[in-house]
């Protein structure tokens, strides 16, 4: 019975956290100063095409009811449409998930390589120079933006150690 409960408690909690993020990903939609349909026909469209497409992405609907749909739509497995590149955002995901996927596993396997090897010379060395310096280069790593790690990454990897491919020196 116990066991029971528990699974119900993990599912109720699972749940929640999924209409919670959908309620969150919904209300960022709406609050983001991008106007979806201009999005969609460019600045230049004529107000009587404007409208169309404003009625027809549901706009003109009480907010309760767009976030109904929008639940509905995410039950039926249709993630919409994305207004960046025009295509199913499913098709987006399932395209740029292999390299998302690859690029973890990187960033794991490294974590672990380091990582582990790291943390047990720190405390091998306890409050000695080299667990200093094993503190120091955590607290960088943790400091340092994602993005400007990546453009690093990117610099060394790709354009010095040529592992890109034809990469070009600069």
């Amino acid at each position: 019975m116990r066991f029971v409960f528990g699974i119900g408690s993990w599912l109720l909690t699972v749940a929640i956290t999924l209409v919670g993020l959908a309620a969150l990903t919904f209300l960022i939609g709406r609050v983001v100063p991008i106007d979806p349909v201009l999005r969609i026909v460019g600045e230049k469209a004529p107000q009587a095409v404007y409208d169309r497409v404003f009625l027809e992405l549901g706009l003109d609907k009480p907010l309760y009811q767009q976030f109904w749909e929008y639940i509905s739509a995410l039950l039926r497995g249709d993630f919409g449409t994305s207004f960046s590149t025009t295509r199913p955002v499913l098709t987006d995901l399932l395209d740029f998930f292999p390299a998302t996927l690859e690029l973890s596993s990187l960033g794991l396997a490294l974590g672990i390589v380091f990582g582990v090897p790291m943390g047990v010379a720190s405390a091998y060395w306890h409050e000695k120079w080299p667990d200093h310096v094993i503190r120091v280069i955590g607290l960088v790593g943790y400091s340092v933006p994602i993005f400007w790690l990546g453009l690093v990454g990117l610099f060394v990897f790709y354009f010095k150690a040529r592992l890109g491919g034809r990469a070009r020196s600069g």
